[in-house]
């Protein structure tokens, strides 16, 4: 196999109008992905949704317990920033993925 080249076309998200065939190219690296305005806005709100949560030391499936068999453990609020990190990561040696890369801001 070849270096990878990362590709120059973007795909913009804004949570609804992703198609199969988009994913499936996506998945082949054919595009690089930034979201729209407007999908920014929503996930900024979810964000505030999920401090309030954290905030007011709510149990809330899946963002201050595990998932799945772990629906029931509670996570250490010392652990909670790392807690999606993981979660990223066992996934990715489920798929085999030697190397993941994770970046974000809000």
């Amino acid at each position: 196999p070849g270096k990878f080249e990362p590709p120059e076309e973007y795909l913009f998200l804004d949570g609804e109008s992703l198609s199969t065939n988009d994913l499936r190219q996506l998945g082949k690296g054919c595009y690089k992905i930034k979201l729209t305005h407007d999908a920014e806005k929503k996930v900024k709100k979810a964000r505030e949704l999920v401090e309030n949560i954290l905030q007011e030391k709510k149990v809330v499936y899946g963002i201050t317990t595990g998932f799945g068999k772990f629906a029931r453990t509670v996570i250490d609020s010392d652990k909670l920033d790392t807690a999606p990190f993981n979660l990223i990561r066992v996934h990715g040696k489920i798929m085999n993925l030697t190397k993941i890369e994770i970046s974000y801001s809000l």
